[in-house]
């Protein structure tokens, strides 16, 4: 039995330094530079976050090919990574995007298979052509030309834009003295019936805090038990861009851990007390009159 008992007692160890480990390498040690807007524009790019929104999955507009299409083109059933960006931006979109292509090129997960990733321009006059070298430039930076079929840059009119911003909660404004929009920086990240699942602000994304919003957003479809476990355990801190331990989750695991383990030593223990044992433990049973 003492043999029995350390067995468990090993594997007690190596989760509760299992749990401390993923504690501090999943995406909650990882910070973000947020971008905070000018107070001019500050009211105009907030962020109403919408969780398990439907989107218009109706809208028009042309895709990076000419072709025109529907939102719900792009929504074949696997998650979907919206972001609201235009090309001619100065500076902000791209570190956005670059920063995103890293993160996601380092991820097993592949765009066109696993996830599709769909770019909307803020600015209705950005050109088919214009998106399509914007759609270029990102495909080639992620060193991956195959997964292009998975990137989708659209264009549209003015009411397809704000259609899908206010859906996604997003405001934005075009400042005319600078000749830009001055907008949030965030990925939506939507299941692939089109509902709104995690929005991940700032730039500097965490590949980790990536992939479990991916895994999130697939609904079962995406990830590794591991995966799903830090998911129970973890919720997504938007200072922090990345996902934090949450208290009242692992100390719900900690218990049933617990549970467990007294229930996998004590049942053995009584399965194989003998008879004679038993009835012994009967006969010294005070009995009362």
């Amino acid at each position: 039995m003492d043999g029995f008992l350390s067995m468990f007692e090993r594997l007690g160890i190596v989760l509760l330094v299992w749990l401390l480990t993923i504690s501090s390498s999943t995406p909650a040690a990882a910070q973000v530079n947020s971008w905070t807007s000018p107070d001019e524009v500050s009211d105009y790019t907030k962020i109403e976050k919408k969780y398990d929104a439907l989107l218009p999955l109706d809208t028009p507009f042309t895709d990076d090919r000419g072709y025109r299409v529907v939102l719900g083109d792009f929504f074949k059933g696997r998650p979907v990574v919206v972001s609201l960006n235009y090309s001619d931006c100065p500076m902000l979109c791209d570190v956005q995007l670059r920063e995103f292509v890293v993160s996601a090129s380092q991820l097993e997960m592949v765009p066109g298979v696993d996830y599709e990733v769909v770019s909307i321009s803020l600015d209705p006059n950005e050109t088919t052509r214009r998106a399509k070298e914007t759609k270029a430039k990102y495909v080639a930076l992620s060193g991956k030309t195959q997964t292009a079929d998975g990137w989708h840059v659209l264009t549209g009119e003015r009411s397809s834009i704000e259609a899908v911003a206010r859906a996604l909660g997003i405001s934005y404004r075009f400042i005319k003295d600078r000749k830009e929009y001055a907008h949030p920086l965030v990925f939506t990240i939507c299941t692939g019936e089109g509902r709104i699942s995690q929005y991940l602000q700032g730039v500097g994304l965490p590949k980790a805090t990536l992939r479990l919003a991916l895994v999130d957003a697939s609904e079962g479809k995406l990830g590794s038990p591991t995966d799903w476990f830090v998911l129970s355990c973890f919720v997504y801190d938007p200072n922090s861009n990345s996902y934090s331990p949450l208290a009242s989750r692992i100390m719900k695991w900690a218990g049933g851990f617990t549970v467990f383990i007294l229930l996998v030593c004590l049942v053995p223990f009584w399965l194989r007390r003998t008879p004679a044992e038993n009835a012994d433990s009967d006969e010294r049973t005070p009995v009362t009159s």
